[in-house]
């Protein structure tokens, strides 16, 4: 049995497939028409839901609470429908960095990752081999309206995310959207008009042809999108159980019956720009912006130093507040040349990667610009200026290794096309979509066909800067031809390697070496150990040819004594106790830094340290005098100017019971640790400072190293140089990819469970701050710097003063980097001479 349904010019043949297992996520209006429908053609239909009606319950931003479906549906299923997630409603102004943000995860990042999941069958396994997945998207990508920038950015991004992660997809499953407009009885349901509506039986009935069919990576459209009028805010309010602001939505009516602000054309000569990347097209943008005679050009950038003048990365907002102090006069236009998509199709990818893609492009590079727009949270823009964001030319190309560049660039362009209407205080809002630069492949080493000289593009970002446009994308190359980008200029664009860092022995079982390795951090590992303990289990050591033993102690100069006393051959610890050592005359000295700071917090019992000034007199715990926590500890106390009493608990678990059971008041943790037991002790427990502001305090601070003793680094030198190599990758892949952040601290910080949101912060903080010992942590300067604090703590010892150079073993991450090159942000590590 067959049925047809008509939608103009779109034919929907369903076919009869009784037997197939359906999971239907989303039992709500159109969510139950399709189960009404699939249990019509025979099917058996499983429901799953957040609230408690569904057969299963299950929350889609809870990664944990997807996860379970698998347990929960043993058997698995042949088709998943997912008729759930939600976008927001209203123009820019309404939006600020938190709200903007939780829009894309309302809809995007969780229904899109879900798809992901289902799809590469690895972390969740529950549809089978050949089956089907269709998730929702909407008609709002296909149009434009001043109230739907976060909807249409949304539904464009999925679309596109379909189009290519369809083809082909692992495991023959195929992959579909439908596009809804307003349905019928929604719209009936909230009092509002029903023209241009359509009834649900309608729209689940593309679901249905979606399942049972044989498409992948189409979309069906569910109306007709030159006339999505009933979509309003009574429609919107009423779908997802909100009830209207009458107040709010007055204002709202004056707002856009107000006279619209109009952009302030200026003289290049009266014109002020702020270009954030500093790249490729960036470069020559500020070239032609300034050979246009504008009075200052200023260039900002991740990197930060020469030739950018200021910091910034757009992933951490308090950079962008930076530049609103840096320049507080503001500028007259914002050009946006950075943020990067992830190269690959969708089985390169898990539920950790799929997010850092979006937040590395579209979440940072839109919030940026609602922000620069709507001038409250950042003061930096002048009424009447402009902001030109990058896309690409992604978003209108189908490409199976392009899903997650194309919903990207699909995003970028929908919320331009959108926000670019009527924006506040009379700012235009304009994109540029490159294809491949010229230049780019050039460098890479790949053909130059279909590729575009980038003072062409950079052209099109002026054009958009002194001009009157706005809301538009400019396009620069050929939508059927950007095949000049692939991986390897993918690579050379974002200064990855064309392989792996480091490669496997030829012949391990002949080359293979042990290594016996003392832990300063006891039995545990967090954030602040992170570098050796991926060296370890992501198989940087292993690569290496290395089997590492850890031998637990308390503290590093435990660790250290270890060494000495021949019970093992290499110490991970603080540099103080190596510093000390070589004052007694000692023979040991540093191999490697395994970063340049601490991810630390101080973490106080609020009945004990209710505010700063109570710390006077407290108990503070630390790991033993000398050990790393206590410097940390006597650098922040020194920069109060207060005086504590030292506790010596032991490593990080001793340090919490300690502080659980009150026998001390404060002590500084890692930030794992610190936002674990603050959160499940909120009563007990709270961050008196946090890792930004003790940043700030102790700019320079004490961090872990890898350490031995001269007689070791001469008699077992491969061994000490594939330490050196394989923890300088460890440290490259964890400031690279979060993905990777992510895999070493689920695999190593078992004492305490932070979440998925507070991990990503964390990666955050260390990225943007430039924690991780990239090239090594081995420069002179930096080492210079080391001294100075250490002898400011020890002044007893002054008069004893260790040179660098007797203290550090750097040849071997001198070789280091010779095998594996210089890490692009040397900006914060700089290569050892």
């Amino acid at each position: 049995a067959t049925l047809a349904v008509v939608l103009g010019s779109q034919v929907l043949v369903v076919r009869s497939m009784a037997g197939s297992d359906v999971l239907v996520i989303g039992a709500g209006n159109i969510g139950g028409e399709v189960v009404r429908q699939l249990l019509e053609k025979g099917c058996t239909v499983h429901t799953a839901d957040i609230a408690d009606s569904a057969d299963f319950k299950v929350n889609m931003h809870d990664l944990d609470s997807v996860l379970a479906l698998g347990p929960a549906i043993p058997g698995g299923v042949d088709h998943v429908v997912i008729c759930a997630g939600h976008s927001s409603f209203g123009d820019i102004s309404r939006f600020d960095g938190k709200a903007w943000y939780e829009n894309f995860h309302n809809k995007l990042l969780c229904v899109s990752r879900t798809a992901l999941l289902l799809i590469n069958g690895k972390e969740l396994k529950l549809v089978r081999d050949g089956g089907s997945v269709t998730i929702t998207s909407g008609l709002a990508a296909r149009t434009t309206s001043r109230s739907w920038p976060a909807i249409s950015a949304n539904c464009a991004a999925l679309d596109a995310f379909v189009r290519c992660a369809g083809i082909e997809a692992p495991r023959g499953i195929r992959l579909n959207a439908v596009a809804p407009t307003t349905v019928t009885e929604t719209a009936e349901a909230a009092g509002q008009p029903t023209e241009n509506t359509v009834p649900r039986a309608v729209v689940a009935a593309m679901y249905v042809e979606s399942v049972l069919g044989t498409a992948t990576g189409k979309t069906w459209l569910g109306g007709d999108p030159g006339a999505p009028k009933a979509f309003g805010e009574e429609v919107f309010n009423h779908l997802h159980g909100k009830k209207t602001d009458a107040t709010a939505a007055a204002a709202a009516a004056a707002a856009g019956s107000a006279p619209v602000a109009k952009p302030i054309i200026k003289a290049p000569a009266e014109s002020t720009a702020l270009v954030i990347g500093n790249g490729n097209i960036g470069g020559e943008v500020v070239r032609q912006l300034r050979e246009k005679g504008f009075s200052k050009v200023h260039t900002a950038d991740i990197a930060g130093g020469a030739p950018a003048d200021f910091v910034c990365n757009m992933h951490d907002v308090s950079t962008l507040a930076a530049l609103e102090k840096s320049l507080p006069d503001g500028v007259d236009h914002v050009v946006i040349c950075a943020g990067h998509s992830t190269f690959g199709d969708i089985s390169r990818f898990d539920a950790t990667s799929w997010y850092e893609n979006f937040e590395n492009k579209l979440l940072c590079v839109s919030r940026a610009a609602v922000l620069l727009i709507n001038h409250k949270e950042l003061k930096l823009l002048k009424d009447g200026g402009s902001v030109t964001i990058t896309s690409g030319l992604a978003a209108r190309t189908t490409n199976k290794m392009w899903p997650a560049i194309s919903a990207n660039c699909a995003a970028l362009d929908a919320f331009v096309r959108c926000a670019g209407i009527d924006a506040p205080r009379g700012i235009r809002l304009n994109a540029v979509a490159p294809t491949t630069v010229t230049e780019t492949a050039e460098a890479a080493g790949q053909p130059t066909e279909n590729t575009v000289p980038r003072a062409v593009v950079a052209a099109m970002y002026v054009e958009s800067v002194v001009g009157e446009i706005t809301g538009k994308t400019w396009l620069g190359g050929d939508p059927g031809a950007p095949k000049a980008f692939g991986e390897e200029v993918f690579n050379h664009l974002h200064k990855k390697p064309k392989t792996a860092v480091v490669s496997l022995p030829s012949s391990p079982s002949a080359t293979r070496l042990k290594v016996r390795i003392s832990s300063g951090a006891g039995e545990t590992f967090g954030v602040d150990d992170i570098a050796v303990a991926a060296a370890t289990s992501l198989g940087m050591w292993e690569a290496e040819g290395l089997d590492v033993e850890w031998v637990p102690a308390r503290g590093g100069v435990k660790a250290l004594e270890c060494v000495l006393k021949g019970e093992v051959d290499v110490a991970y610890g603080t540099f103080a106790p190596v510093i000390a050592s070589r004052e007694r005359g000692e023979k040991t000295r540093v191999l490697a830094s395994m970063a340049r700071g601490l991810a630390q917090n101080l973490v106080v019992r609020k009945d004990k340290v209710p505010n700063i000034e109570a710390l006077e007199g407290a108990r503070w715990a630390v790991d033993g005098i000398g050990a790393l926590s206590h410097n940390m500890a006597s650098l922040i106390v020194e920069v109060l100017g207060t005086e504590v009493e030292w506790v010596v608990a032991g490593p990080p678990p001793e340090r919490i019971a300690h502080l659980l059971d009150g026998r001390c008041d404060c002590c500084l943790l890692r930030v794992e640790e610190a936002r674990a037991l603050t959160r499940e002790h909120a009563g007990a427990l709270t961050t008196l400072l946090g890792f930004g502001e003790l940043h700030k305090m102790v700019a320079k601070q004490p961090h872990g190293v890898l350490s031995t003793t001269e007689h070791f680094l001469a008699a077992s030198p491969e061994i000490c140089a594939r330490l050196a190599r394989g923890l300088v990758a460890a440290s490259r892949v964890l400031h690279d990819s979060r993905e990777m952040f992510h895999r070493a601290v689920r695999n190593h910080v078992k004492h305490v469970t932070p979440s998925d949101e507070e991990i990503r912060d964390i990666w955050l903080q260390e990225h943007s701050s430039g924690s991780f010992a990239v090239n090594g942590g081995m420069s002179r300067a930096h080492w210079s710097a080391n001294l100075d604090m250490y002898y400011k703590l020890n002044a007893s010892s002054a008069g004893q003063r260790v040179d660098p150079d007797d203290l550090l073993a750097s040849s071997f991450v001198k070789d280091a980097l010779k095998v594996l090159g210089t890490h692009h942000n040397s900006s914060f590590d700089a290569p050892v001479k």
